[in-house]
């Protein structure tokens, strides 16, 4: 299983709003951000109708 870990900057109380989809036609993706909470806003393109938490979020394929 490969492993990305990649240096972002985040600076306390900021807000970042990230897109994230899974293109691949087989692999799951399980993304975790030590210490940070994900507010999940919209699933695959669609607004939420009641915006959640979540400390990772698997993206299987085909999800965005």
């Amino acid at each position: 299983m490969a492993k990305s870990i990649p240096d972002i900057s985040i600076q306390p109380g900021e807000t970042q709003l990230w897109r994230l989809a899974n293109i691949g036609s087989e692999t799951f993706y399980d993304i975790v951000l030590p210490d940070h909470i994900f507010h999940v806003v919209a699933e695959d393109g669609m607004p939420v109708g009641r915006v959640w938490d979540a400390g990772q979020l698997l993206l299987p394929s085909g999800k965005r």
